[in-house]
């Protein structure tokens, strides 16, 4: 009789062991696993190996952070990755971030909060993207922040997050960026700004109108942070000249762009039209490529002679609410240089009047010329900032903002 007790006590307790080790094994899957200080997040079809932990504490001048995300399920995943800063003592701290030790972000300021470092970024099915994290200390101050890496989900109702559900995202385009022009729908396209993955509208897109301010606009990008940047879909009914003849160092003096014009003209223009709306919109870096090669601007070798338009910023980076588009982006969007397109997004026709671009194209003796766009759609470098054009205001909206409506003329996307 006693060995029959023994026999199932024993039963008892093989049992309570298995079920302890299977409720156990269970968690470790589906929430994280932690050995020393690395760390193993499932979120669904992702696994996120934080190999030194999702928050990190230094005091030294430089630390690299590896971290990998892994893409488990059958279909293609989106995710978004942010820092978010808990302490930070100095404001001279930088992050550059590689993903498969190619530059994603280069040289970006960790500030106190969350640090939007990407906006969503799709993996294929069994993809591994690898990643490292720079970042450099020079005051060797106390630094702590976490890593966050969130999956996008149905559920998320922020405006970059409806723009990706609401189109299908294309890794190439149908026609040569800066070679050919772009008359037909070629979708939202994938590309890498300063901040990461941007995806941008080429050609004749009838979904990316935006009812903002009472004032329609149509969608440029999703910026690498997840901002949405936007343009005004006609000019503001009035010309202007881009600056007073910059004399002396004119790049210099162009560097500092809030000083020029043009931009006071838009500061006044959005005190006037979008103060009301002020919280919706985010404060970004508008970029004036300053950049020199030989004896003029880099901007005219690498547009009008090589073709070669980029998302990253090769010139000075200026804070403001308000800008203009460069013309790297108007390339993207579909345009070409002295070559007419009437039929993309950016051509309307009921407004044919040149505008400016944000972009410088070559230093002579008459003065800085710049970039603009003519009434027929095509990118010119013909007139210097002395002569007067139009403008097309440009903001970025904050990711988060929440919007109903589809993106067409009938029913463009609208504050909720």
């Amino acid at each position: 009789m006693k060995n029959k007790y023994k026999i199932l006590l024993g039963i008892i307790l093989v049992l309570i062991v298995v079920v302890l080790l299977i409720f156990v094994g269970y968690n470790v899957h589906t929430n994280k696993i932690k050995k020393n200080s690395a760390e193993v997040v499932v979120d669904g079809e992702l696994s996120i190996n934080y190999f030194d932990g999702k928050k990190i504490e230094f005091d030294k001048k430089q630390k690299e952070i590896k971290f990998s995300v892994i893409n488990d399920s059958d279909n293609e995943v989106l995710y978004h990755i942010t820092l978010n800063s808990i302490k930070k003592q100095s404001k001279k701290v930088t992050y550059t971030l590689y993903q498969n030790e190619k530059i994603l972000i280069k040289d970006n300021e960790l500030s106190l909060g969350d640090n939007n470092v990407s906006s969503y970024i799709s993996i294929k099915p069994g993809e591994t993207q690898t990643y490292n994290l720079s970042l450099k200390n020079k005051n060797k101050s106390i630094i702590l922040f976490e890593i966050n890496i969130e999956k996008a989900s149905e559920e998320d109702k922020s405006f970059s997050q409806i723009i990706l559900n609401d189109n299908v995202v294309n890794k190439e385009t149908k026609t040569k960026v800066g070679e050919e022009i772009s008359v037909a729908d070629e979708g939202l396209i994938l590309d890498v700004d300063d901040n990461g993955n941007t995806f941008y509208f080429r050609g004749n897109i009838v979904n990316n109108y935006v009812d903002f301010a009472g004032k329609i606009w149509r969608i440029v990008r999703i910026n690498g942070n997840g901002t949405i940047k936007i343009i005004l879909d006609e000019n503001i009914g009035n010309s202007i000249i881009y600056d007073n003849g910059l004399t002396g160092d004119r790049i210099e003096k162009l560097k500092k762009y809030s000083e020029t014009k043009v931009s006071l003209l838009l500061n006044e223009w959005y005190e006037k039209n979008l103060s009301k709306y002020d919280k919706y919109i985010a404060q970004s870096k508008y970029c004036i490529d300053t950049s020199i090669e030989g004896e003029n601007l880099s901007n005219y070798f690498r547009i009008n002679i090589s073709n070669i338009p980029t998302f990253n910023c090769l010139g000075t980076k200026n804070n403001s609410k308000i800008g203009l588009l460069t013309v790297d982006e108007i390339i993207y969007a579909g345009a070409t240089i002295n070559e007419p397109n009437q039929y993309y997004y950016l051509n309307n026709e009921n407004d044919n009047n040149a505008w400016w671009t944000l972009s410088p194209a070559k230093d002579s003796v008459e003065g800085l010329y710049y970039y603009e766009i003519s009434g027929d759609g095509k990118i010119n470098s013909t007139s210097t900032g002395e002569s007067s054009k139009n403008i097309r205001p440009v903001i970025n909206l904050k990711k988060d903002v929440e919007m109903t409506g589809n993106g067409t003329k009938d029913k463009p996307y609208k504050l909720k």
